[in-house]
């Protein structure tokens, strides 16, 4: 029987945001692996107590198949030394600076965004410290200089294995893969379209319902998704009054909102942190989701929607 290690880390939030597509995803392929327990002896990584995991991932996972680190180093050695076959994640780019030798590894890429994306002029609207703001400057200054650096990155995670089979979840990202890369030939790609499935709330939550006719836009604090050129447009047009409702942002801080200096304030709903069942909610009951990405490597709100 294979020995399989699941990567439970890759369902944690990440700078903040809990619902993002690397999690979404990689919960919906641990529930579709345990569908094949009786042909696989599954156990599961993870590096702390169970925080950020989704309750029914939870309540499907036997404690004593849970194997805990202390740091990623430790990782290679515990496949070699556990016997392990495979090694499975559906977010792995912490793990490019590893080598894990022969293990058979299946790894998920979502994307090249930041390659095919260095920056946006809309940045700083986002920025809530010094940090981000000086990070858009040297990206916009030197965009040629941080690509090539972000080349590297990727170029390190795809050594990390002898034995590494790559995903990716749409063909846009294989032949940007292709395209960047002219080491990895289209043989060591797989597309594999995501499974996630539409939004599982049957009843709207009470808070939500009490909203009336509503759009809702998802990840509102990350600038890729670019909510500030919408959030303006809707700005524009309740101020001339061609448009009913209110648009609500999830994901969104009041700091950040203040730098988008909308006039019509009392029509946009700020949500910064919500949970499953009131993000759910939130996309089962607008009168239409907002997605006006500048770079997907799939795109998986709509899917929920």
């Amino acid at each position: 029987m294979k020995k399989i290690l699941f990567d439970l880390i890759s369902l944690k939030s990440v700078q903040g945001t809990k619902y993002h597509g690397g999690a979404e995803y990689s919960r919906e392929l641990l529930l579709e692996l345990q569908k094949y327990n009786d042909s696989a002896e599954i156990y599961y990584l993870f590096d702390s107590e169970f925080e950020d995991i989704d309750e029914r991932v939870k309540g499907s996972i036997p404690l004593e198949k849970v194997v805990f680190i202390d740091n990623m180093e430790q990782i290679p050695k515990l496949l070699v030394d556990s016997s392990f076959d495979t090694f499975i994640s559906g977010l792995p780019y912490r793990y490019r600076k590893l080598d894990f030798g022969k293990t058979e590894c299946f790894f998920t890429i979502h994307g090249l965004r930041r390659i095919e994306l260095p920056y946006d002029n809309t940045e700083l609207r986002y920025a809530v410290n010094w940090r981000e703001r000086v990070s858009f400057i040297v990206r916009r200054m030197i965009p040629r200089i941080y690509v090539k650096l972000k080349k590297k990155y990727f170029a390190d995670f795809f050594e990390c294995s002898r034995n590494l089979k790559i995903i990716v979840v749409s063909e846009h990202t294989k032949y940007s893969i292709l395209s960047n890369f002219k080491d990895i030939t289209g043989d060591k790609l797989k597309v594999s379209y995501s499974f996630l499935v539409r939004a599982e709330t049957l009843e709207i939550h009470p808070e939500v319902k009490s909203i009336g006719k509503f759009y809702v836009m998802v990840s509102t604090h990350r600038w890729g998704k670019n909510a500030y050129r919408a959030v303006m447009a809707f700005d524009k047009l309740f101020s001339l009054d061609r448009l009913e409702g209110k648009v609500v942002l999830l994901g969104m801080s009041e700091k950040i909102f203040r730098n988008f200096r909308v006039k019509n304030k009392d029509r946009f709903i700020i949500r910064n942190y919500v949970e499953r069942d009131q993000y759910e909610s939130y996309l089962k009951a607008a009168y239409a989701l907002v997605y006006p990405t500048l770079n997907e490597g799939f795109g998986y709100p709509p899917m929920r929607r």
